[in-house]
């Protein structure tokens, strides 16, 4: 057993009690419509989804048989959760019919949860429908002692108008006891944005934090003064209904967006997709759950306040080091930073910046000032966030229900379903997310950051503007090397083999006629599309000796080559050719870029055409003509001193080029 793999069993249940996990997802899956509707497949292969999709609607329900059931679905609702509320209007169609206009429902249990613990604060908010059945979502949510949501009532209804809403609120203020609203906030995103931009984005939102009337007046100056009209255009909007400097203190919220009821629309958005009472079964047995996993969570917390108001408290004490306390009395204090100062009083729980009347919880200048006293923070937070209030909110529970074979009949007229309209624009899928909210990418947004130089260390500017930057060079397109070779003509009498070519990269020169050596000087850089490859080359002309009249004509008349050096202008765009240099037996022409029709022979100066084609030409190296010319000139004073006769082209009356003849 030791040279084997094992393993041991410590531990083993032979009868097992748990329960089946029915979250398999869709029933209708690919294998199952294929299984239904293979012949259908098969004999129209290229049929569209849309058709497959009435055609399983037809044969296994269509839509007016679902929204006939919506009186049995809300009797139902009243049987099984008594003191709920159910309401269902239908309206009349052009052919005198009638059709779904709204379902409302608002479940008992989640009504007096409600009003036994959240804050008085109810978002509102609206979403489409995408599946089959056409219309919107309406929603009311709160929030509970966790700061987390808590959705109170939805309704169904065929248009978002201000009809709708109105039915829906009245709605919601009998259910909820509201009376006429005094104590209550609601929160809704009807303002739109008309002005862009970093600056007034910025510019808002320091306007609707700001806790006080004199830093909102601040702000609303700057705006002014940048924009007159931006200014008027938030003054119409009234700021008692978005800046937190005119929020009613006692609602223990001090939130500025709607960011609760997009997350309740997050949560939806599949069942959104279904039809009706389908999507209004999942939200109720989401409801159901969500109940009772936060009463367990509930049970097993035994602090004195709720987790995520312990979370926040504990960022204000990490702030508090910022301010100093000075005491004024037994509960009166001032609390000094930076730049401000504050009055807090902690008998009454105030705080003059206004923000722990706002959030029941507190500042960073009223944990400040009860830390200077080695008090417990958590015992100031309102009770509002305490575990005993949450666990009042979810004490109570919604019913389960029977499948639909079980539901009551009635008699009322079904309602068909709605009739399509084309809602404006194209709806989206993704809930909008909230100002404060993480945008899910792993990058830093720059708007806003001042750039600073890397090269000068200045603001406003990085490296690649930077004006003490050095000038890059100018990104030139390489030419083609020029290519330089010899050709050694075998004349008659010649005996020596033809030499190989070699290829030599060759520079625009100018000739300097009117000094004795003959001294090539590089052309002028701005000038040449090569002044990378510069060279500087002489030519040093063989020494004359005494008797040697004539030895550079004589000698010249040997050259029977043709040197050529010339620039080959590859640009087809280029107006400029650049100078070109021509040697024939020691005849020079050069070309200029201003005058292209100047000719040097023998230091004559002639006028030549100018050079337009573009040529190839095989030379030979300068280092073998004057290695030619020096073994010629060897070979004449060898013949002068043995006395032979010279003709041929070492003749200086021969002009012809003839070949070389000793006698």
């Amino acid at each position: 057993m030791s040279d084997e793999e094992s393993f041991q069993i410590k531990s083993l249940k032979v009868d097992h009690n748990c329960a089946r996990n029915f979250k398999f997802g869709s029933l209708v899956t690919y294998a199952w419509i294929g299984s239904h509707y293979t012949k259908e497949i098969v004999e129209s292969q290229k049929i569209s989804v849309r058709k497959l999709r009435l055609k399983v609607m037809a044969k296994f329900g269509n839509l007016v048989e679902h929204y006939g059931k919506l009186w049995s679905y809300g009797h139902e609702i009243l049987r099984t959760n008594l003191g709920s509320t159910v309401k269902l209007d239908m309206e009349d169609g052009p052919d005198g019919k009638k059709y779904f206009s709204k379902f409302y429902c608002c479940f008992q249990g989640v009504k007096q949860g409600w009003i036994e613990g959240c804050r008085r604060v109810i978002s509102l908010d609206g979403c489409f429908l995408k599946g089959v059945c056409k219309g919107e979502l309406l929603c009311a949510i709160g929030r509970d002692a966790n700061d987390k949501i808590y959705p109170i009532a939805w309704v169904v209804v065929n248009v978002e108008n201000k009809q709708n809403w109105k039915w829906f609120l009245e709605l919601l203020i009998d259910d909820l006891q509201l009376n006429l609203g005094n104590g209550f906030s609601l929160m809704s995103d009807q303002h739109k944005k008309r002005f862009t931009g970093a600056i007034y984005h910025t510019l808002f939102w320091r306007a609707s934090k700001a806790t006080t009337e004199h830093a909102f007046k601040v702000v609303m100056k700057e705006s002014e003064t940048l924009n007159p009209e931006a200014h008027q255009y938030l003054m119409e909007k009234d700021p008692k209904t978005w800046s937190r400097a005119f929020f009613q203190t006692g609602r223990c919220c001090d939130a500025i967006e709607n960011g609760f009821s997009e997350s309740f629309n997050a949560v939806i958005v599949d069942a959104r997709k279904k039809p009706i009472i389908t999507m209004l079964e999942e939200i109720r047995l989401y409801m159901m759950d969500r109940i009772y996993n936060m009463k367990l969570k509930g049970q097993q917390w035994g602090n004195h306040i709720c987790p995520e108001i312990r979370d926040k408290v504990n960022l204000l004490k990490k702030a508090q080091r910022h301010y100093q306390v000075l005491p004024s009395g037994l509960n009166q204090f001032e609390v000094r930073g930076a730049i401000d100062a504050y009055e807090v009083d902690l008998e009454r729980k105030t705080c003059s910046c206004r923000l722990w009347q706002l959030n029941g919880y507190g500042c960073a200048h009223s944990v400040a000032r009860i830390s200077f006293l080695n008090r417990d923070v958590e015992a100031y937070v309102d009770n509002m966030f305490s575990t005993t209030t949450f666990r009042k909110i979810y004490n109570y529970r919604i019913a389960p229900m029977n499948s639909s074979d079980m539901w009551p009949e009635t008699n009322y007229t079904p309602p068909l379903p709605l009739i399509n309209r084309r809602m404006p624009g194209r709806p989206t899928t993704k809930r909008k997310k909230s100002t404060t909210e993480n945008t899910g990418t792993h990058r830093v947004s720059k708007a806003g950051k001042k750039i600073r130089c890397s090269i000068c260390k200045e603001i406003g500017h990085n490296k690649a503007t930077c004006p003490q930057r050095r000038p890059q060079k100018l990104n030139v397109k390489k030419q083609k090397k020029q290519k330089v070779c010899m050709n050694q003509n075998a004349g008659q009498g010649s005996t020596s083999e033809p030499q190989q070519h070699e290829e030599v990269e060759m520079t625009p020169i100018e000739m300097d006629t009117t000094q004795n050596d003959m001294q090539v000087a590089p052309t002028d850089v701005e000038s040449s599309s090569v002044g990378d490859f510069i060279q500087y080359v002489q030519f040093t002309p063989p020494r004359s000796y005494e008797g040697d009249e004539g030895v550079m004509g004589e000698e010249a008349d040997v050259v029977e080559e043709v040197v050529v050096v010339e620039q080959v202008v590859q640009d087809e765009e280029a107006e400029e050719v650049d100078p070109v240099i021509q040697v024939d037996n020691v005849n020079v022409q050069e070309v200029d870029e201003v005058n292209h029709n100047a000719q040097v022979d023998n230091g004559n100066v002639q006028e030549v055409a100018p050079v337009n084609q573009v040529q190839q030409v095989c030379v030979r190296p300068i280092s073998d003509i004057l290695k030619r010319i020096r073994r010629r000139k060897s070979e004449r004073i060898l013949k002068m001193k043995l006395g032979k006769t010279i003709s041929g082209v070492d003749d200086p009356g021969n002009s012809k080029g003839k070949a070389l003849v000793i006698d």
